[in-house]
């Protein structure tokens, strides 16, 4: 009895070990899959993550631990926006707090984050101090030692003492130029609680004239026309980093829409570096830099699941009973002559036409055929589904391609050597490779309110069919495509339909005539074949936003710039 326990126990010992050295993780897999099952995907992220700390080299558990990331962050994402939506800030918060941790690569949790944070704080989004550009460079500001005037009015005088009256009330000296005219055309003044700089450019509409200052506490007046703005406007230069645009063709378009809308002649952008040079007046490169900050934008980006459903049935059924000599050209039967020798004895021969009158049926001999009665049924069916992701930026198109290559001959040449006959020449024959199978193209756009539309060209091909051409047995594919614009809300699934083909074929065969008889002709007479093939194909797709274009008020705001003639940035006054 001791030595059985003693036995059982080590038995039991060892099952125990070796039930821990099986699962490594396997518990904790099948738990994450029933939590997939029924979409709760934060027990599953869980789940993926402890079978993952068993045993760390597994490759499924590393693959369904990144995908459930993803799946919880967009949850938390989806849930904090609705929440933000309903009034709930502070809740909304700890949602997209919870997303982050879910998957720390997650571009719209932090974006989320961000402007959650900034409703919170009652700051507008981008107003931080790292964000705002650096001063402009160049020319020196004009720095009044009075930065109101708050009431002044003078009638019927000239510009200069208009310009030297408003000066001295601000503390600023005034230069003209020597070539301005001694006698001007008198103008009114009324001013009223208007900044130093705000009068200079009162007075410069009042008496079209220009002005800029060429120190801190000086300005420089002449005659506004194109000529003397040629000779006297301060031009700088700066360089632009664009950090968002990727090709050629979007730096392009940046370089012409700020050369275009900010009147700039010299604007050069550079590719490889991704940068833009801009040279003109410090107006113009103001309004350039608005607008690269405006142009210069992350794109969206929209993950798509992909889910393919493919069903593929093959049904065939043979019932025959036809003679063995019967092929596909019909009935064939020889008949033979039978000739009597004078021993008695019957040989196949010939016979003089005169003795044809006087033959009988008995001189004639025939093998009959036989019969062969033949039932093949067959019965096939095929069931394949994938679930791949696609990501895509906003307006880039993304191929999915599912299937095989399949090689077709394209040309062949003979090497031209003069062999004997019982050598073969030598031939090259060059092949290409054509993609069977399902090809799958979208370009995402995506919209406010969480919307997006979807781009897709789908092609299903299959080989049907081979042909021989030119010795050469040559695939026959056949194609199926369909071209759709859809919109769809984040999350909502869509089905691509008309893709499914359903075929039915018969094939009868026999002695002609016979297998016409209704019922037992082409049972006892002919043969009867009967084909259906069935393909059905479903793809769904979801999309998911997972980053959108961070607009802040300062992008969408209009700004003032002047007239047609003359380009003009009024910069809002620093508070002290």
């Amino acid at each position: 009895m001791k030595r059985n326990y003693i036995r059982a126990l080590a038995i039991l010992i060892v099952l125990v070990f070796s039930l821990d050295a099986k699962d490594k993780g396997d518990a904790d897999y099948k738990e994450a899959k029933a939590a997939e099952s029924h979409e709760d995907w934060d027990r599953a992220l869980k789940a993926y993550m402890s079978a993952l700390d068993k045993n760390p080299g597994n490759p499924v558990f590393m693959i369904g631990m990144r995908r459930m990331r993803f799946q919880s962050a967009q949850l938390h994402v989806n849930q904090g926006q609705k929440m933000r939506a309903d009034g709930k800030t502070v809740e909304a918060l700890g949602e997209f707090q919870k997303a982050l941790l879910a998957d720390p690569a997650s571009a719209i949790a932090i974006q989320e984050i961000k402007r959650t944070q900034a409703m919170l704080d009652e700051k507008p989004e981008g107003k931080k101090a790292e964000d705002m550009p650096a001063p402009i460079g160049g020319p020196p500001d004009l720095k009044p030692i009075v930065g109101v005037i708050q009431t002044l009015k003078i009638n019927n005088q000239p510009p200069k003492v208009l310009y030297e009256t408003i000066g001295k009330m601000a503390g600023v000296n005034v230069v003209f130029d020597s070539q301005y005219p001694a006698q001007p055309r008198n103008a009114n003044v009324d001013i009223a609680n208007m900044p130093i700089e705000q009068a200079f450019d009162y007075l410069a509409i009042l008496t079209k004239t220009y002005w800029k200052p060429i120190t801190t506490n000086t300005i420089f007046v002449t005659e506004d026309s194109a000529a003397k703005r040629h000779d006297y406007e301060d031009e700088v230069m700066k360089t632009f980093y664009l950090s968002n645009a990727t090709s050629p063709q979007e730096i392009q378009e940046i370089a012409t829409a700020v050369r275009t809308l900010a009147d700039i002649r010299r604007v050069f952008p550079i590719v490889a570096q991704k940068i833009l040079l801009v040279r003109g007046t410090t107006d113009q490169v103001a309004l350039a830099e608005k607008l690269l900050r405006d142009l210069d934008k992350p794109k969206s980006e929209v993950l798509i699941d992909v889910i393919v459903m493919q069903v593929n049935s093959q049904y065939s059924h043979s019932l025959a009973a036809t003679l063995s000599s019967a092929g596909t050209t019909g009935l064939q039967q020889s008949i033979g002559f039978l000739q009597t020798t004078t021993n008695g004895t019957t040989t196949n021969g010939t016979v003089p036409l005169s003795q044809v009158p006087h033959l009988s049926i008995n001189q004639f001999s025939t093998s009959l055929p036989s019969a062969i009665v033949n039932a093949v049924m067959s019965d096939a069916r095929t069931k394949t589904m994938n679930k791949p992701q696609v990501r895509a930026s906003d307006g880039m198109k993304v191929d999915l391609i599912i299937g095989e290559r399949i090689p077709f001959a394209t040309g062949s040449f003979s090497s031209g050597v003069s062999v004997s006959s019982s050598v073969s020449p030598l031939v090259s024959t060059q092949f290409q490779y054509s993609d069977v199978g399902l090809k799958l193209s979208i370009t995402p756009q995506v919209h406010p309110a969480h919307e997006v539309t979807l781009h897709i060209e789908v092609e299903v091909s299959a080989v049907d069919t081979y042909v021989n051409i030119g010795g050469i047995s040559q695939p026959v594919i056949g194609q199926t495509k369909n071209t759709a614009d859809i919109r769809l809300r984040e999350g909502e699934v869509n089905i691509l339909s008309g893709l499914s083909q359903t075929s039915d074929g018969t094939t009868v065969a026999g002695l002609p005539g016979l297998t016409n008889i209704p019922i037992l002709g082409q049972f006892l007479f002919g043969s009867s074949t009967k084909n259906k093939l069935g393909n059905e194909l479903m793809i769904a797709l979801i999309p998911h936003i997972i980053r959108t274009q961070n607009y802040t008020e300062e992008n969408t705001k209009g700004i003032y710039t002047g007239t047609e003639q003359a380009l003009k940035v009024y910069r809002t006054p620093k508070t002290p």
